[in-house]
């Protein structure tokens, strides 16, 4: 005689809700009709029984939770035919992301002022200055100074069961690959986390995940560093015989608006924004 499974919907049910959502689900399965030899094979037979043919086995959706995945299955013998089988679900709060925003500031050299100016010094020696070729002569240099720049930081943390296509289960290596992909890089677009933010503002500092319960979801963590002037790397000529940034600066702005023809009469760029760090699309992360 073929085992047989009743699904109890009143007998053993119980759960445990909290802010987080529900912790954990239980249900009864009462099976029948085993036929196999000892008490370990006939739990074996069990749980068997319960796939088969309820197709419920670890991993399985709950019926009226989606968000709650089995996780025990706990057999109890109660005859040499009979078994019940509890079933434990947990539930997963993938809607509940912790965000944390924070901010700090960072020591910095730069040769502009808040509007993007060059700071530039001016000096007029006195008549008496004993080199006579600089007596009664103005000079410019510009000048660098160290500032404390503004960082806000975001943190994002959430419990992720899938993939961000929203159906291929989580594995170490998705996350692996895409800590590969996001982190280092800025924004290239208008990020919907922050639209107000310019492109290349934002950068993905962090992307890693922890799995505590042997893989089946991961705990993903991302960090993301804001900079209101970008992520390019502002680099100028230095004057070798003061040790300052030379003055009157061209940017590749200055040379690009410049004469063009002949070749020798094109601008030297002697202020750049080196372009260093990739973009990606941080939508694709669907924070």
């Amino acid at each position: 005689m073929a085992a047989t499974v009743k699904l109890d919907l009143i007998q053993g049910n119980r759960g445990r809700k909290s802010d987080k959502g529900w912790e954990h689900l239980t249900r009864m399965a009462f099976v029948e009709g085993l036929s196999s030899g000892n008490g370990y094979e006939r739990i074996h037979e069990a749980v068997l029984a319960l796939y088969s043919i309820h197709g419920i086995t670890i991993g399985t959706v709950h019926p009226a939770e989606p968000t709650a995945f089995v996780r025990y299955i706990t057999p109890e013998t109660i005859s040499p035919t009979q078994i019940v089988l509890k079933i434990t679900d947990k539930g997963y709060a993938f809607q509940t992301p912790v965000i944390n925003i924070g901010g700090t500031v960072q020591q910095e050299q730069t040769n502009q002022d808040w509007d993007g100016n060059d700071i530039e010094l001016e000096y007029t020696y006195p008549q008496n200055y004993p080199e006579q070729d600089r007596a009664g002569s103005t000079e410019k240099t510009g000048a660098s100074i160290s500032v404390l720049s503004p960082r806000t930081s975001i943190h994002v943390k959430r419990q992720e069961l899938f993939d961000l296509d929203g159906t291929t289960p989580i594995t170490y290596k998705i996350i692996l690959a895409r800590s590969k992909l996001f982190q280092g890089t800025v924004n290239h677009g208008v990020w919907n986390v922050d639209p107000d933010a310019a492109v290349e503002t934002w950068i993905c500092t962090q992307l890693a995940g922890v799995s505590i319960d042997g893989g089946f979801s991961f705990t993903v963590s991302y960090s993301f560093i804001h900079n209101a002037k970008g992520w390019r790397s502002h680099v100028v000529f230095i004057d070798p015989n003061t040790g300052k940034p030379a003055k009157d600066l061209i940017t590749e702005e200055d040379s690009a608006a410049g004469p063009q023809e002949p070749p020798e009469d094109i601008l030297p760029i002697s202020d750049r924004r080196v372009f260093i760090y990739p973009n990606n699309n941080f939508n694709d992360l669907k924070i």
